[in-house]
């Protein structure tokens, strides 16, 4: 029975420790020092707020690698990843967006090819559709 509890206890500990371990990144630093964000995982502080991440509430910051986000739904190193997977925001819960300072290509900046607008208009790297949206720094 004791080796049970142990075993129990072993497969846990792995476990969550795995869980907390990606959901966390203990290097990170923002670009700009003059504007600290301390990025927590699930949450981010900036300008003395706490802002929860979630379905509606996502953080892009492009200095995060593939690995860093993969572990959480919430967090993007590409506008355009983030953007795929926006839902429709409410007036009382907006669809919203935290981005760290970086430069985002919503376009290939290496593609040669000449952009041209629909019906004569200028062109547009990306069309987002989402219904109240909000678009913070």
């Amino acid at each position: 029975m004791k080796h049970l509890h142990f075993l129990a206890f072993a497969l846990c500990w792995l476990v969550w420790g795995h869980l907390l371990k990606a959901q966390s990144i203990d290097h990170y630093s923002s670009l700009d020092p003059s504007q600290p964000i301390e990025f927590k995982g699930n949450c981010l502080r900036y300008a003395d707020k706490e802002i929860i991440l979630g379905p509606k509430t996502f953080f892009v910051d492009g200095q995060l690698s593939d690995r860093e986000v993969a572990g959480n739904p919430y967090v993007f190193n590409s506008f355009n990843k983030a953007a795929a997977n926006f839902s429709v925001g409410t007036e009382a819960e907006p669809m919203k967006v935290y981005l760290a300072p970086y430069v985002y290509w919503i376009d290939d900046p290496d593609d040669p090819a000449i952009r041209v607008g629909k019906d004569g208009r200028e062109p547009f790297g990306l069309v987002v559709k989402c219904l109240i949206f909000i678009l913070s720094d």
